[in-house]
């Protein structure tokens, strides 16, 4: 029963959102990135960590925000990276007040949602976040400006594959 509370509360959340005015940029244009991911239990993280570094590669400022299903976090909390978990939540699953200023902070051109499989706090984080445009995986309609739909077997790799080639795809194209 309190599963499909929370459930009616995301979608409650996203109905309730302005309307976004999206501003889709030329991928070299793109400065700053926000990746939010599910973390691996460990919250090593190499795989994303090597994400971010391609995308520094092509001269992109890359903040990291992360969720894991735990309670007590490891990670340091840093200007550009950051792991929640269920400490900063709410009963609801919605990231709490610290975290939602936390995000608030800065603005974003660039989203890339790299959830894998539907996750209530990550979907809050990829709504509340400040930036123009939001790319990810199709699962929830309403978050997101750009959705791919992939297989189940594809990986934070693939999808971040996906979503940069397409975006270099339409910005040659206009």
């Amino acid at each position: 029963m309190f599963e499909k509370l929370k459930d009616w509360t995301l979608r409650r959340a996203i109905r309730k959102q302005a309307p976004r005015q999206v501003l889709f940029q030329n991928y070299k244009d793109i400065k700053t990135v926000l990746i939010v991911y599910e973390s691996e239990y460990t919250e090593q993280n190499a795989i994303i960590k090597r994400l971010r570094d391609d995308l520094v590669k092509d001269g992109k400022d890359v903040s990291l925000l992360g969720y894991v299903d735990k309670k007590e976090i490891i990670s340091l909390v840093l200007p550009k990276s950051r792991i929640i978990g269920k400490k900063n939540l709410t009963w609801l699953d919605q990231p709490n007040e610290e975290v939602i200023l936390f995000m608030q902070q800065s603005h974003y051109d660039l989203l890339l949602d790299l959830t894998m499989r539907p996750c209530r706090p990550l979907h809050y984080l990829a709504l509340n976040a400040r930036a123009d445009f939001k790319a990810g995986l199709d699962m929830t309609k309403g978050i997101l400006d750009f959705m791919i739909s992939t297989t189940e077997q594809s990986s934070p790799i693939f999808l971040f594959e996906q979503i940069v080639r397409y975006l270099k795809i339409i910005n040659s194209k206009l």
